[in-house]
């Protein structure tokens, strides 16, 4: 019996939702032609035998990836499954169901679609959505994130830590991480339908980010080890015309001094090294990670770096509110008054690099209600709305940032606030310094 009759069988017997893998959400692969998935399967269900049934039609789903990797995972009760999907042709439409052709009583998921991205540097601009400090409860930007998943309003996602808040809390479901759980089911049609690459924030730091390290294991196994990275704490790809750099802020103060740090240091030198010998072919420098220099301790250790090497634009979270700021050089803690036009909505050859906080999504710790444009301060837009951005690299030179309220916050002065910044570079590259870097090495 083939695979595709195998897969709608399950569909139509009704198997119990209970034994369906879930949770299901992609990353870049590694390399230009696959996508990593990680998902779930109930603790009755072992995970040996599952894999990723896929096709370019719903009805042939012919191709089945087993799982590279899978282990049981007693902070959710569950078993954690990762798959990498090689061979995709960039623009091709890809369906696909996870399941096990193996185990009778297991279902199939849910069937998703993705559009294999094309991350050559001669892709069409690509848009990104972005945002921080997203959780189960008042995931208030959730519906307008799901509709533009489904409307194609981005192509991917960066979410850059305290992600589900938390992933480890039983949230009153009366079962361990039901809410990191819940999360990555409520957030599956956007998250398994497109790359969901993300970065530890302080609520993922409880015993050593044993959530995060194993919710999000497929990070690990493919994008960061293609990266010259050991962990999913840290971890580059690339993107179209730029290199994407995912960092653990929460190292320098959970683990200060710890070897941890050092590695990520280490690491985090030779990837910016190697990306600026690359920057003849992707000249953008982008930067995440979910706390900015006055938010975390030894901050200079990385801002320096991101500084000295020519890193263009950092998106963080932690606060919960959206704050744009002008380029700030953490070596002489002086903003980049002259890169800005009159009303700041156009940053040109900014000798630093461009800080944005977008940590407004939605959590049960709600932001702070103000909204204010003001071109003459060093942070001429920020916003207590609820809200995520959108990241569009139109060319080698301009890059396009978009802030967009989804729910105002009551008494907001403002509840259709929106922000929009053009970011210009004629000559990417190392800035230079005669203090150089902070971080030691």
């Amino acid at each position: 019996m083939s695979l595709s009759r195998l897969v709608l069988l399950a569909s139509a017997v009704g198997i119990s939702a209970r034994f369906q893998p879930q949770q299901i959400h992609l990353a870049f692969g590694g390399e230009p032609d696959s996508i990593a998935v990680d998902f779930a399967t109930d603790a009755d269900v072992n995970c040996t035998s599952t894999g990723v049934a896929f096709g370019t039609s719903p009805a042939a789903l012919n191709m089945f990836v087993p799982a590279s990797s899978c282990y049981y995972f007693a902070g959710a009760l569950q078993w954690q499954s990762q798959v990498k999907l090689t061979g995709l042709k960039a623009g091709t439409t890809y369906y696909y169901t996870a399941g096990s052709p193996a185990i009778q009583h297991v279902s199939w998921s849910e069937m998703y679609s993705f559009v294999m991205p094309d991350t050559s540097p001669t892709s069409p601009p690509q848009r990104v959505a972005i945002f921080a400090d997203f959780g189960y409860f008042n995931s208030e930007s959730l519906p307008a994130l799901i509709a533009g998943a489904y409307t194609g309003a981005y192509d991917w996602v960066i979410h850059a830590g305290d992600i589900a808040y938390d992933m480890d809390w039983d949230g009153g479901f009366g079962k361990i991480g039901a809410v990191g759980s819940e999360f990555l089911l409520a957030v599956e049609p956007i998250a398994a339908t497109r790359p969901y690459m993300v970065s530890p924030g302080n609520h993922e730091c409880a015993n050593n980010f044993t959530h995060y390290r194993n919710r999000f294991a497929a990070l690990t196994n493919f994008t960061a080890k293609a990266s010259g990275s050991p962990s999913n704490l840290f971890y580059s790809f690339d993107s179209g015309l730029a290199h994407y750099i995912s960092i653990d802020t929460e190292l320098f103060d959970e683990f200060e001094g710890d070897e941890l740090v050092h590695n990520m240091l280490t690491w985090l030198k030779a990837d910016l090294t190697k990306a600026n010998a690359n920057r003849h072919i992707r000249p953008w420098l982008m930067a995440f990670g979910h706390k900015c220099s006055y938010m975390a301790q030894n901050s200079s250790l990385w801002e320096s770096l991101f500084y000295s090497y020519g890193v263009d634009m950092y998106f963080c979270g932690h606060v919960h509110s959206y704050r744009r700021w002008l380029p700030f050089n953490p070596i002489t803690n002086v903003y980049d008054t002259a890169a800005a036009n009159k009303d700041a909505s156009v940053y040109t050859n900014p000798r630093a690099v461009v800080p944005i906080v977008t940590g407004a999504a939605g959590c049960q710790e709600p932001p702070a209600a103000h909204c204010n444009n003001d071109p003459k301060s060093t942070s001429p837009s920020s916003c207590g709305n609820y809200g995520f951005g959108i990241l569009e690299i139109a060319n080698a030179t301009h890059a396009h940032w978009t802030w967009n309220t989804t729910v105002p916050l009551n008494g907001s002065s403002a509840p259709k606030f929106s922000d929009d910044l053009w970011v210009i570079v004629d000559n990417h590259g190392p800035r230079t310094t005669q203090q150089g870097d902070a971080s030691g090495l």
